[in-house]
């Protein structure tokens, strides 16, 4: 766990208010991101336009990593539950440390 907490070491922190967007569902991935203060949820929208909440996260969790492993679009959105500072990461740089805890 020692290389993914060094993600977040480096990065530009960026502040986000409540309900401001990070991305949707379906959109292409381009970063993971790191939660650096306060809470977020994801959520899936159903075709009836009904909201299933997908996970949280606080503190110190990332979310949004998986398609970047998977190579697929994001299957959710992430909504701030409360005023928070988050952090990214590209792909390349998450791929590295992933492999490097495997070694």
């Amino acid at each position: 766990m020692g290389h993914l907490a060094g993600l977040s070491g480096d990065r530009k922190t960026h502040a986000v208010r409540r309900k401001q967007t990070i991305y949707l569902e379906g959109d292409e991935v381009t970063r993971g991101y790191f939660v650096q203060a306060g809470r977020v949820k994801t959520v899936k929208t159903t075709e009836g336009g009904k909201e299933l909440i997908t996970g949280f996260y606080g503190p110190g969790e990332f979310f949004g990593y998986l398609p970047l492993l998977e190579h697929t679009l994001h299957s959710d959105s992430p909504w701030p539950s409360t005023m928070r500072s988050w952090c990214t990461f590209r792909r390349m740089t998450f791929r590295s440390c992933c492999c490097a805890i495997r070694r």
